[in-house]
């Protein structure tokens, strides 16, 4: 393509969780970079996970423990209580749409405007997932949806 030169940015030991929130912001709160709703869910959902391994260590809870409930995340970080929804619900949709045996994903146009699959996904975000989600933190240990997953 002609190009010679590419500008990068290299983090040298970033903090993992300021660069997560800083991209999904981009893409969503600030509008910088229009972000798909199948890219903004992955993100929340990265954001999850990492809120999940904080809330472990900085509770000394052991790495194969997951006794602990949605409710006790939304709780613990409390200033962002809003956000951990979120986080959480898109955790849900993330792992629903990516799972191996979910046989909708063949058929699921995930950029957006493309008209080479009969569903977009937001298509499936505003019916299936709005319908089948229960959209409030669970107060259930989080182990029991590791043993049903």
């Amino acid at each position: 393509m002609g190009i010679k030169e590419l500008p990068v940015r290299v983090f040298v030991d970033p903090d993992l969780d300021v660069l997560l929130t800083t991209n999904t912001n981009a893409g969503t709160v600030l509008r910088q970079v229009a972000f798909d709703k199948s890219v903004q869910r992955h993100l929340g959902s990265a954001l999850y996970i990492e809120r999940v391994e904080r809330y472990k260590k900085e509770r000394g809870i052991s790495e194969d423990d997951y006794n602990f409930s949605e409710v006790d995340l939304v709780k613990y970080f409390k200033g962002e209580s809003r956000e951990m929804k979120r986080y959480i619900l898109d955790s849900i949709r993330d792992w629903i749409t990516h799972n191996p045996d979910n046989k909708l994903k063949d058929f699921i146009d995930f950029g957006g405007k493309g008209k080479e699959k009969p569903l977009s996904y937001s298509t499936i975000e505003k019916t299936f997932y709005s319908f089948f989600i229960y959209r409030d933190a669970l107060q259930t240990p989080i182990i029991v949806k590791c043993i049903t997953s």
